[in-house]
């Protein structure tokens, strides 16, 4: 995990961003600031923990879809979206099972239609593709367990989560001869930006990256107070700034990948199956794809788990405005699915376990 969190800690799912208020942060009900602490976390971090077994969390915004929180769509007009889209984000919160039906859901929609997407995932470093293709490609009448095969080699054996919760996207993928290709930096360069930031690595290891220049101070202050609020209010200029080092060249590597997958696929779209953090305001890998191709028709679709006593989805995000500068609303189009209830006590362990350190 990129911001050096154990097992232990921010096991809820994502609650959006967005529920901060538009004006600057304005001040919060006191059950909005319980929520907010843990909002940003899992979005944001690579490979969140699933937590126990808990109540689901259901009201009358499940199942259904807006655009801008505002619009409502049915399930056919978004399809009709998703399908003249070059690159469709699935945003999810990593741990919440109702957000992978979906994306298979999706997926099969856009199979339906004659379209042979290609998948793009976070959880899979770019340099494991070759296993996935392998997987793809694997032929039927072989002896060898194709999806006991290919967990072992993306080392999802034993108490990984992964399969549990990408498996049936990625056996549908194979079923159907579908590309499936990593997306992010592998955990090991990952951990050492963590550890020294971009200025400290080898050339070997930068060889590795495909930065863009980053030089939105306002961006840069944004994604700081992202990850202050994640992290309970801890954290260190130096601390934040290794943070902000990773998110920028994970975020940059995942563009990159897609823009050259976009570029060889000719039945499109490009599915990326991806923590909504990275897609929030359209800025991280959407905005870095861009600068690369502006021709990719980008469509920002997130999961949304529901709240306890949050019945409207201006709730859950609202426009923002931070520093003056307007962000929009967080997402183009929201799917709102079951969600779990928030844990209290999170904060409190992660804040204790940083004192004895």
């Amino acid at each position: 995990m990129i911001f050096g969190l154990t097992r232990g800690y921010f096991k809820t799912i994502a609650m959006p961003y967005q529920m901060l208020s538009s004006r600057e942060y304005a001040p919060l009900t006191k059950f909005r600031k319980t929520i907010v602490i843990f909002v940003l976390s899992q979005a944001l971090l690579a490979c969140a923990v699933s937590p126990p077994a808990q109540e689901v969390v259901s009201g009358p915004l499940v199942n259904r879809i807006f655009k801008h929180n505002s619009t409502e769509l049915s399930e056919a007009e978004l399809t009709k979206q998703l399908l003249s889209s070059d690159v469709i984000y699935l945003g999810e919160e990593h741990d919440n099972p109702r957000h992978h039906e979906r994306q298979k859901q999706v997926i099969q929609t856009l199979l339906d239609h004659g379209k042979t997407p290609a998948i793009g995932m976070e959880v899979i470093f770019v340099e494991q593709s070759s296993i996935t293709m392998n997987y793809v490609q694997m032929p039927d009448n072989t002896k060898v367990n194709a999806d006991e095969w290919l967990r072992a080699k993306l080392g999802w054996l034993g108490d990984s989560l992964h399969w549990e919760r990408y498996g049936e996207s990625i056996q549908l993928a194979r079923k159907h001869k579908l590309p499936i290709f990593g997306i992010d930096l592998n955990k090991m360069l990952r951990h050492r930006i963590g550890k020294t930031g971009l200025a400290g690595l080898s050339p070997a290891e930068s060889s590795m990256l495909s930065l863009q220049k980053h030089d939105d101070n306002t961006y840069r202050d944004f994604m700081y107070d992202t990850f202050k609020k994640a992290h309970c209010g801890w954290g260190s200029e130096n601390y934040l700034s290794k943070l902000y080092d990773n998110w920028n060249a994970r975020n940059d590597k995942m563009a990159s990948t897609i823009s050259l997958m976009a570029s060889k696929h000719e039945n499109r779209p490009i599915v990326v199956i991806v923590g909504a953090g990275h897609t929030r305001f359209n800025r991280g890998v959407i905005e870095s794809l861009l600068r690369l191709d502006p021709t990719l028709k980008q469509t920002n679709l997130a999961f949304i788990g529901v709240r306890e006593n949050l019945e409207n989805p201006l709730d859950y995000s609202p426009p923002l405005q931070f520093q003056g500068e307007e962000y929009g609303y967080p997402y183009e189009y929201s799917w709102f699915t079951e969600g779990r209830p928030d844990n209290d006590s999170l904060c409190k362990d992660y804040l204790n376990s940083k004192k004895k350190k």
